[in-house]
């Protein structure tokens, strides 16, 4: 269940939230949607978690790693069934940090739309940065499965009129070979 915090406390109930999150993920195994007559380009599932359980500062390294490996098992669960004929459908799972609520899961089913949205060469400016040479699955000890491969960016974004209304990110994308 995804959960906004209006506290400061510390998350209770993580090894029973870790649980549940670990049978979400199992629950993609054989389950692929179906999309007939879905006319938008883009299907996703938001990480369903507590927002405190993956940030601020109560959370851990160790638990952002599990919950980011439940995202890629159920993104690896999405591609086995997929099913043959789709016209273009592309499964990915997409972790940010440190807004790591943002995660999700994503179907994208218009081509131009995935390659304008996962770092298509017109996408490059001030804005965006590839993360060459960096990996989240190394540094987290994560286990890609041989049909996906990783690809990272860096978002750095200055209003220059508000300083302070700045976004800095990185996102990592899990996508389907």
């Amino acid at each position: 269940m995804r959960r906004l915090a209006l506290s400061n406390k510390k998350e209770r109930g993580i090894p029973r939230k870790l649980r549940n999150l670990r049978c979400w993920s199992e629950s993609f195994r054989g389950y692929f949607p179906d999309l007939n007559g879905y006319e938008d380009r883009y299907y996703n599932w938001k990480i369903p978690v507590p927002i405190n359980l993956v940030e601020g500062k109560h959370a851990s390294q160790e638990i952002k790693a599990e919950c980011a490996q439940y995202l890629i098992n159920a993104c690896k669960y999405l591609i086995e069934a997929k099913p043959q004929g789709l016209k273009f459908c592309k499964v990915v799972c997409m972790i940010e940090q440190p807004n790591m609520f943002a995660s999700e899961i994503c179907l994208y089913l218009d081509e131009d739309y995935f390659n304008a949205h996962t770092l298509s060469a017109d996408r490059y400016d001030s804005q965006y940065v590839l993360a060459d040479g960096l990996s989240l699955a190394k540094s987290w000890n994560l286990q890609i499965p041989e049909n996906i491969y990783e690809r990272g960016i860096k978002i750095r974004y200055i209003d220059p009129e508000d300083e302070a209304d700045s976004y800095r990110a990185d996102q990592w994308y899990f996508i389907e070979i």
